[in-house]
């Protein structure tokens, strides 16, 4: 059956049980996991890859080799690995934007310090940094 891709993304939770979930294939995983990969996104079988021991491991991911159950799994499980990889780009984004904004405060807080050690008075700074006389005095407790 042709899909229209070569060799499926060897990183996904159904390839990898298809190449390394088998006693039959245990020796695959051990050569496996005794070689580095360096590019995960196999368009062309790396040189260093062209072993007899990983000739099996590209056998067995060529995608055309797949029945339309297996591929409809494949599918599923790529678009559960890319959630996952959202979820935490989305994570690591919504911490370091609070990060920013704690920055932004605290930097707002020791500006109105400054200014009120300068002498200006509480409302001139409060009209400074965009605060109420009220909010400012909370943000200095």
């Amino acid at each position: 059956m042709k899909f229209g891709q070569k060799y499926a993304e060897l990183l996904c939770d159904f390839m990898f049980k298809r190449l390394f979930g088998s006693e039959a294939n245990k020796d695959v995983l051990i050569d496996f996991l005794n070689m580095i990969l360096q590019d995960h996104e196999m368009v062309d079988i790396p040189q260093i890859l062209q072993t007899p021991e990983f000739k099996r491991v590209f056998i067995l991911s060529e995608i055309d080799n797949f029945t339309a159950e297996e591929y409809d799994e494949y599918q599923k499980s790529i678009t559960r690995m890319s959630d996952y990889y959202n979820i935490i780009d989305s994570a690591v984004a919504k911490a370091e934007k609070i990060a920013r904004e704690e920055g932004r405060e605290e930097g707002k807080k020791e500006m109105c310090i400054m200014m009120l050690e300068m002498g200006l008075s509480k409302e001139i700074v409060a009209q400074a940094a965009g605060l109420t006389v009220a909010d400012l005095e909370i943000m200095l407790q």
